[in-house]
């Protein structure tokens, strides 16, 4: 349910995102997008899914600022958010199976995004359990509980 969920969401997040950037200001798709990182956010902590848990909270986090008028929606930022969506679907896929996922581009997106919102915030995906990398830089997902 998570991984269906998660799909539907990444195809709505790829129509808001051009929307948005037709008309990049503080409005309701922009709105939409940070609700879809928020629900990454918390459905990710909630199944163990935390590298995704985290990239979503950073990416909330960096929206809440341009929704709260501290950051503004610059071409940079719009690429950022671009990026993060990009970034989702090869993410999801990687914990619809037991095999190995490399966390380096979600790490890197998490430190931008949080870098961004300038709110000090470093990979804090590092720690989580779910996403200790071995040390060929690849997380074995069958470790991992099972995602409903």
């Amino acid at each position: 349910m998570f991984i269906e969920e998660a799909e539907e969401i990444v195809e709505e997040l790829n129509r808001l995102i051009e929307l948005w950037r037709l008309n990049p200001e503080p409005n309701e798709q922009l709105r939409e997008i940070r609700r879809h990182f928020h629900t990454f956010k918390g459905n990710g902590r909630a199944v163990g899914a935390n590298i995704l848990g985290e990239l979503g909270w950073a990416a909330q986090d960096m929206l809440d600022r341009v929704l709260d008028g501290e950051l503004a929606p610059s071409d940079k930022l719009q690429q950022l958010v671009a990026e993060v969506v990009a970034g989702l679907p090869p993410l999801v896929s990687a914990y619809k199976t037991a095999g190995k996922m490399d966390a380096t581009i979600a790490r890197e997106l998490t430190r931008r995004c949080f870098k961004a919102a300038k709110s000090g915030g470093d990979d804090l995906a590092e720690d989580m359990p779910a996403a200790e990398a071995r040390s060929s830089g690849q997380l074995n997902l069958a470790e991992q509980p099972p995602l409903a």
